[in-house]
């Protein structure tokens, strides 16, 4: 087919020879299928705009079929709202003229429309006559998108440039800058024109990581650069311009604003590091700048202190005025212990009222008036909440220097326990930590410190030893046994139980227990509630000292939900004589909560008859040490079976520990005590092992013979037997004095009157005996009751000791006495009484150790005190017995005699004192008794110290 343009009209005419053969349709048809392959959609109609034809571009645009399209009017294609487009079409097709390109939207088959640019073109026939159109349809929509993208783009790119802290910027293969645009410039107060044109090697000569990634750039590569301008922190990412040849030409950066970013990162490192409250360095700062202070000190041949410093009953203070009046105050001690220090020294806050200074010092004299000008400055007034508040503080200290080398966790943990020892001794003053410790103080002092915390780190375990019914051998509880899971080993109470007692550590550990038990007890009763369980729980005077304590019971039983009645509470003679009165309103407090008490260990203390009435016990619980005689010592029979009738004849309940043979069993069933416990039955289990214990019933084979009432004593009896048992150690004294006694009325006297002198000398012996035994227990009583009045004054203890040493050589006779001497070291103590503690050990050691053997005597000492250790070659204390060392009336070997309150009392003088007293096994195979005194600064130095000895039998060393 040939066509021509039809003059003036710009239409297309079919040539004559075409028309001739063929309808005015076909030669439509025969036109479209010209353009069939073409990519835009192409239709053909009639002057009456219906469809006569469609290729397979139209099929695809609009999804309908050539024979969908045929008959259909073109503005079936084209979408409602958008039909008005096609108005000024159809004058202009039948008038022949060419309509030009326009825009609307097309409608497909499935209703969506599309964004299209319709082209039509009149056709005519052989007359000239307009005979249809053809349309042209292509579709925009890939052309919208992409110019919506486009302006996307360039509106968000100039959004980011307007808003954002951004700079975009170019530079060429010398390193000139060529274009720079961005908000970010803000900050620098420069525009591009201040910019364009220099170069990066000049504006960043002393920048050497903007050098580096310059060149990195002009090698190709591609990196992010952090730089500063002006006090305005910069962050690009940088990469190359490479042109078609592979050459570099430059490169392209957008650098980010990050000032307020990288501030921000400063306030979170000093928040890091500071204490928010204060402003002061943290405690993890602290032990960095401790050991930086440590590092500097050795390489500089110096030495350093760490003070630790606490504000003495802080929490009361919090409790009364509010927290905001203990900030007040923190924040003023704060800026006094800043102003107080030199620079470049360091003053911390630790946590609560903690605060640490570490300073370099010269020597010890240093940091005493460091820590003495401490202590003024936090005793100064504070103006808080309208009034004017004293708040003392207690200080530790602890010290590196070029003799001693520790690393900063040494020195903050010395100086922890240095302030608890401070704030135990009475508060307001300060402690040096005692690098020159005896193994059982170094000990001491190390499971103090590991006892802080026990319970927050989940070391603490329940075991629980089973009680039974020893008629029947039916289970009835458990006792609950504390343990100590601590580097990797299970520790028995004997190894903290004393030091948690002696720094109050007792209390939280104690309602930890209370609150375990109860809830493992409410298990029991889940799982086995034919058998009644109860579980006991042991406490000491110090817990029943806090008034905390009925509300730490009643919250443990409200949150198990266990029954009171199954909860017994124990508590020994020592720990309810030590305040009676106070004690007889606690217990009468905690057994209104309905739990039931016991006193255990009864028989080992005072406890006398007319306050065990008073106090609402229900249970009795026979201390092992006289269990453990049934069967073999008559005295201990005696003494079990009076305590099992006084106990009936008040109406209590008697339960037996140490049970471990058949035969005590059966004489404790015979004299009427209806419980027991020991490894006769089980030893203690875990908490897991609890329902195979149940499910085993072992008990039932080792139950002794069913109780007759008839068999105990009447309460008659039983008083005699108890008198005759305190009579006991009153024997010996007695039977000398009668005996003299008869001596003296004979009446052959007057033939050998020596004799007279003899007796009466005897006499007086015993009598002396029998004065000191009833002043021990006054003593007793008075330090028992905080009654015992003390003289303190500033001793030699070296001198003291040697002095003593002279003055007991017919004691020691049959010893050698070694005496180590350091140089003056000197307590603050009650001289009478550091000779009782010294001259009881020194008797002991002679009584006990085989005739020939030498005694050591150790006296050593620092700033804070001084140590005297006796060590002695004897038999020691059985390893099952420590426990009961320095308990009264404790005795270990029947053949020696003594009340048994020796070591009893040089306890509890020491610790009134400040000091201790504790035992070991010594290297000698002995016993090691240490006794420690607070100290009293003075120069460091050791000399020797001559001693008087009548036989010349001791030595010493300086």
């Amino acid at each position: 087919m040939e066509a021509t343009r039809h003059p003036g009209r710009g239409g297309a005419r079919l040539l004559p020879d075409v028309a001739q053969h063929h309808g005015r349709d076909e030669i439509l048809r025969y036109q479209a299928a010209v353009v069939e392959g073409a990519q835009d959609a192409i239709l053909s109609c009639r002057a009456d705009g219906r469809i006569v034809s469609a290729n397979p571009a139209a099929e695809r645009l609009f999804g309908w079929t050539e024979a969908d399209l045929s008959g259909v009017h073109i503005r079936r294609l084209v979408a409602d709202d958008h039909q008005r487009d096609l108005d000024h079409v159809r004058p202009m097709l039948e008038s022949g003229e060419r309509v030009p390109p326009f825009e609307t939207h097309g409608l497909r088959a499935d209703g969506s429309t599309l964004p299209v640019l319709v082209s039509m073109s009149p056709i005519y026939d052989v007359d000239g006559v307009p005979a249809g159109a053809s349309i042209i349809v292509r579709d925009l929509s890939e052309l919208r998108f992409l110019e919506g993208a486009l302006a996307e783009s360039e509106r968000v790119r100039n959004m980011v440039l307007a808003t954002a802290p951004v700079v975009l910027l170019a530079f060429d293969a010398e390193g000139t800058f060529t274009y720079i645009e961005g908000k970010g410039l803000e900050g620098l107060g420069l525009g591009p024109d201040d910019i364009v044109g220099l170069r990066i090697p000049d504006i960043a000569a002393g920048d050497d990581a903007v050098l580096d990634g310059l060149r990195r750039a002009l090698a190709g590569r591609s990196g992010t650069v952090r730089f500063s301008v002006r006090d305005v922190t910069y962050e690009a990412a940088y990469r190359p311009v490479i042109a078609a040849e592979g050459t570099v030409t430059g490169g392209t950066a957008v650098a980010i604003d990050v000032t307020e970013r990288v501030r921000a990162e400063e306030r979170l490192r000093h928040h890091e590091l500071h204490d928010a409250l204060t402003g002061l360095p943290n405690r993890t700062l602290a032990r960095d700048r401790v050991d930086q202070a440590c590092q500097h000190a050795e390489r500089e041949g110096k030495s350093v202190a760490v003070l630790a410093l606490d504000l003495d009953r802080f929490q009361i203070l919090n409790d009364s005025l509010g927290h905001a009046a203990g900030d007040d105050v923190l924040r003023a001690l704060a800026e006094r212990l800043d102003m107080a220090v030199d620079d470049g020294h360091t003053v911390a806050r630790l946590g609560g009222d903690e605060f640490l200074v570490c300073a370099a010092v010269l020597d010890e004299h240093d940091a005493v008036a460091l820590a003495e000008g401490l202590l003024a400055v936090a005793a100064q007034p504070y103006d808080v909440a309208d009034m004017s508040l004293v708040v003392t503080a207690s200080v530790g200290v602890a010290l590196s220097s070029p003799e001693r080398r520790a690393d900063a966790e040494t020195l903050l943990r010395e100086a922890d326990a240095a302030v608890h020892r401070a704030k135990d001794r009475g508060r307001n003053r300060y402690e040096f930590a005692c690098t020159g410790l005896s193994d059982a103080a170094r000990t001491r002092l190390e499971v103090e410190m590991g006892l802080r915390g026990a319970v927050e780190r989940g070391e603490l375990r329940l075991v629980y030893h089973p009680q039974v019914d020893l008629g029947t051998g039916s289970l009835v509880g458990f006792e609950a046994l504390l343990r100590w899971e601590r580097h990797g080993e299970l520790l028995t109470p004997d190894r903290f139980l004393l030091v948690a007692e002696d720094t109050g550590l007792i209390v939280p550990i104690g309602a930890w227990v209370i609150e375990r038990a109860c809830a493992d007890a409410t298990g029991w009763a889940d799982d086995y509630p034919e058998l009644a369980l109860s579980v006991s729980v042991n406490l000491s005077g110090r817990q029943l000292a806090d008034p905390g304590l009925p509300e730490v019971v009643r919250g443990a039983l409200a949150r198990s939900g266990l029954d009171p009645g199954r909860l017994c509470l124990e508590i020994t003679e020592d720990g309810l004589m030590a305040d009676a009165d106070a004690a007889l309103g606690e217990l009468r407090r905690l057994k209104a909560l309905g739990v039931r008490l016991a006193i255990d260990d009864f028989g080992t203390g005072y406890s006398s008859l007319g306050r065990l009435k008073q106090y609402p016990v229900d249970l009795l619980k026979i201390d092992r040490g006289f269990v453990d005689g049934l069967g073999r010592e008559p005295e201990d029979s005696m003494i079990v079976s009076s305590l099992i009738t006084l106990a009936h004849s008040l109406g209590l309940d008697v339960i037996a520990e140490g049970v471990e043979t058949t035969e005590q069993v059966a004489e404790l069933v015979a004299s009427g005590c209806r419980q027991g416990q020991g490894h006769l039955f089980s030893a203690p289990v875990k908490p897991t092992m609890v329902g195979a214990v149940v499910a085993r019933n072992p008990f039932r084979n080792v139950a002794g013979p069913a109780h007759d009432p008839g068999r105990a004593g009447s309460t008659t009896e039983a008083m005699a037997d108890a008198v005759a048992m305190l009579g006991h150690e009153l024997r010996t004294p007695l039977t000398v004095i009668r005996g003299y006694a008869e001596t003296l009325g004979r009446r052959d006297l007057r033939a050998r009157p020596e004799l007279t002198a003899v007796a009466a000398q005897a006499i007086a012996r015993q009598a002396e005996a029998i004065e000191a035994m009833l002043t021990e227990v006054q003593d007793s009583r008075a330090i028992e009751t905080g009654r015992l009045a003390l003289q303190l004054a500033e001793l030699d203890l070296t001198r003291l000791v040697a002095t003593l040493v002279a003055e007991l050589d017919p004691v020691t006779a049959d010893h050698e006495v070694v005496l180590e001497l350091a140089g003056e070291v000197r307590v603050l103590a009650d001289e009478r009484r550091v000779r009782q503690i010294l001259a009881n050990l020194l008797q002991n050691a002679a009584a006990y150790s085989p005739p020939g053997t030498p005694i050591l005597v150790h006296v050593a000492g620092c700033a804070s005190e001084g140590v005297v250790r006796v060590v002695d070659h004897g038999p020691g204390i059985p390893s099952d017995r420590v426990a009961d060392a320095f308990r009264k009336f404790a005795r270990f070997q029947r053949g020696v005699n003594g009340t048994g309150l020796g070591l009893f009392l040089a306890r509890g003088l020491a610790r009134l004192q400040g000091g201790d007293v504790t035992y070991r096994h010594a290297p000698t195979g002995g016993a090691e008794f240490t006794v420690t005194l607070p100290g009293v600064p003075t120069d460091p130095g050791r000399r020797r110290v001559p001693v008087a000895h009548s036989k010349g039998r001791s030595s010493h060393h300086g």
